[in-house]
């Protein structure tokens, strides 16, 4: 039985590394069972004319866990154990209408009764928090992650999370994670004008599978 759940939300249009890197930094830094990544089939506060349809974007995400539960996961379970240190969940995508986190939180409450929500967001996220739908339930309902890196302002995070605190009583807890922040807009803005994505973007399943399927090339440049 799972304790402690992370959970990864987003579009990963397509998924990066710097999803993964938010992955195991939530993983070494505070140790969830497994961190779910849940992509979503559409979101309220996202227009994106090219967003792949979620099956599609699915299969990237399971491409790039079987290359990344490999490469991290050696030496952070038992050998005998069957368990991933990701997984993906499909919670968001099969739920009908735009899909909202708290919604997220209470169907995983009921599904993991008992269990731990570790949130898992980056620092840009963290700043505007507080105006996403049915904040007062969420920041009661699940721990937010907060992935902060070396060129953040720490300073502004710090003050932020002190508002959080004190508004909302919530429990933010930030976790440091290496590289440079890594644009979804720009991997397929890149792939659409036919130049190379460098090494440390995409993992390579991921990015075969996109040149292999002609992926977010518009209908007049193909």
């Amino acid at each position: 039985m799972y304790k402690k759940i992370g959970v990864l939300g987003g579009t990963f249009n397509p998924i990066h590394l710097g999803h993964i890197e938010l992955a195991r930094a939530a993983y070494e830094t505070y140790k969830p069972d497994t961190v779910l990544l849940m992509p979503t089939a559409r979101t309220y506060y996202k227009k994106e004319d090219d967003l792949l349809d979620v099956s599609v974007r699915a299969e990237m995400i399971d491409l790039c866990i079987k290359d990344y539960n490999r490469d991290l996961c050696g030496g952070m379970f038992d050998k005998n154990s069957s368990r991933d240190f990701m997984q993906i969940s499909m919670l968001d995508a099969e739920r009908k209408g735009i899909t909202y986190t708290a919604d997220t939180i209470r169907e995983l409450k009921l599904l993991y009764s008992g269990a731990e929500i570790y949130f898992i967001i980056g620092s840009d996220s963290l700043m505007h928090l507080e105006k996403w739908r049915n904040a007062d339930y969420i920041l009661s309902n699940a721990i937010f992650l907060v992935g902060q890196r070396e060129n953040d302002d720490i300073r502004t995070i710090s003050n932020h999370i002190r508002m959080l605190k004190k508004e909302f009583n919530a429990d933010i807890r930030l976790m440091s994670i290496t590289g440079f922040p890594i644009s979804s807009t720009k991997i397929r803005n890149d792939i659409c004008d036919k130049k190379s994505i460098s090494p440390g973007i995409l993992s390579k399943s991921v990015y075969e599978f996109i040149l292999d399927n002609n992926l977010y090339i518009s209908q007049d440049r193909r």
